[in-house]
């Protein structure tokens, strides 16, 4: 018979993770029953989720990587497909984020990283997702968009949470965002492109003056 999983609560209220086997042994006449195996596969369940929460999460702030923002971008372009709506994506960088970890050092740039998360993930609506793709461009992905003013008026909002300033190292520090907007267009429109569209209005946002969104 093939093994049976199934979760089983603990008596110190957790649940645990069984695999059971069975073997009809009836026939045998030196058992003549039923034999039930059974293995705690509770350990092997927590690495199994570990490890796939370490392949679509960045290790430093707990967001989205690029492969999971990817998948959902993915995602949310076939289904605004269907509806007729449109998906946004937000291309974000630190201004002057060199010049602070630099000066201050990695732990400060590390935490500043961290609470920009924070405070994006803190400014976003549950089904909107932040990402970090690395260093220190984070992305937005944001679905059932009406018009691109909606995704400016997000971009505003985000601008003003990151606007107080940031405590690092027993210093303050004021970090600004460029950001660059997409919104996506043709019906075959591919997650690479909109993301490339948004770096490019982003890196528009740079050279006019950082602080400040472009849209595509």
């Amino acid at each position: 018979h093939p093994p049976l999983e199934f979760r089983v609560p603990h008596k110190d209220g957790s649940w645990r993770y069984l695999e059971h086997v069975v073997n009809n042994l009836l026939d045998d006449p030196a058992v003549r029953g039923v034999v039930v195996n059974s293995w705690d596969l509770t350990e092997r369940e927590a690495l199994v989720e570990q490890l796939s929460y370490q392949a679509f999460h960045d290790p430093l702030t707990g967001l989205p990587n690029r492969a999971l923002f990817m998948d959902r971008l993915e995602h949310a372009l076939t289904r605004v497909n269907r509806r007729g709506s449109k998906v946004a994506v937000l291309f974000t960088d630190l201004d002057n984020f060199k010049v602070i970890n630099d000066s201050l050092g990695h732990k400060a740039g590390d935490q500043l990283l961290i609470s920009v998360a924070e405070r994006l993930q803190a400014g976003l609506r549950p089904e909107d997702t932040a990402a970090r793709l690395g260093g220190d461009e984070f992305t937005i992905l944001v679905e059932d968009i009406a018009s691109v003013g909606e995704v400016v008026q997000i971009a505003e909002r985000i601008a003003n949470i990151l606007q107080p300033p940031f405590a690092l190292e027993e210093q303050e520090v004021f970090a600004t965002l460029s950001i660059g907007i997409a919104l996506n267009s043709a019906s075959q429109e591919q997650p690479a492109d909109l993301l490339r569209h948004a770096d490019l209005a982003m890196y528009r946002a740079k050279h006019r003056g950082k602080a400040r969104y472009e849209v595509f």
